[in-house]
């Protein structure tokens, strides 16, 4: 039977930046956009529509229709030093659109939709503020579907089911980010490794209190990765 809880120690998303692994949400987003980008920008990837009169770009997440194609835009566009959504960004804004020799009036502009707008709504957060919680912005995003706003059809065509369907593609897309970033063994760090060996064995070390054989010591880890597991593989309870 246990004992009284002795210790509880909550490890948070530092715990992995310590170990250098890039898990903060604008990691994801900062990496998710530059593949985007480098996608987008393959000569192959667009392709002229007759009907539309445009360069057509499409896959599951962006839509670009772009009067010429974008290989003979000039070279500036192609700065590797502007981040993917940034870059995305200027090539639709009206400056960088009338550098562009137009085969008609009409078709004068690059046009971008971003078919998921949970990940848009997450994107333009995160280049207003320079950080974002993913979480917190689903929160407050399903709390207006609630509201007279949203209840009715007319005047908005983005429902529950919809941001569900957003919030469990960018799920996806985090989770296949984390494998990739944590293919490589984390390396254990001397300093820490020190600090965890005076949590759990804190009788090998002078100036420590007792813990008496029923006491128990827990880590309450919020990150989503299980780096702790490198230096302490915790006991079920």
């Amino acid at each position: 039977m246990y004992g009284q809880i002795n210790k509880l120690f909550i490890i948070g998303n530092g715990f992995d930046l310590a170990h250098g692994l890039k898990t903060k949400y604008s990691d994801f987003i900062d990496n998710f956009w530059e593949w985007e980008k480098k996608r987008i920008q393959s000569v192959n990837n667009f392709q002229w529509s007759t009907d539309e009169r445009y360069y057509i770009y499409d896959d599951e997440i962006l839509k670009i229709k772009t009067p010429r194609n974008l290989s003979d835009l000039p070279s500036d566009y192609f700065s590797p030093s502007t981040k993917g959504y940034q870059w995305l960004k200027y090539l639709t804004n009206n400056n960088a659109s009338s550098r562009y020799t137009f085969p008609s009036a009409n078709s004068s502009k690059v046009i971008l939709t971003i078919k998921n707008r949970f990940l848009e709504n997450i994107s333009e957060t995160y280049t207003l503020q320079n950080w974002v919680d993913i979480e917190e912005r689903y929160y407050s995003i399903l709390k207006n579907c609630f509201t007279s706003e949203y209840e009715k059809p007319a005047k908005s065509n983005y429902y529950i089911s919809n941001l569900i369907n957003d919030f469990s593609y960018i799920r996806s897309l985090l989770e296949d980010y984390l494998i990739k970033t944590t293919k490589n063994q984390i390396e254990i760090i001397p300093s820490i490794l020190d600090k965890f060996n005076h949590i759990v064995q804190p009788n090998l070390y002078p100036g420590n209190d007792i813990i008496n054989d029923d006491d128990i010591i827990m880590l309450l880890d919020f990150n989503y990765l299980n780096t702790v597991n490198v230096y302490y593989e915790p006991e079920s309870v």
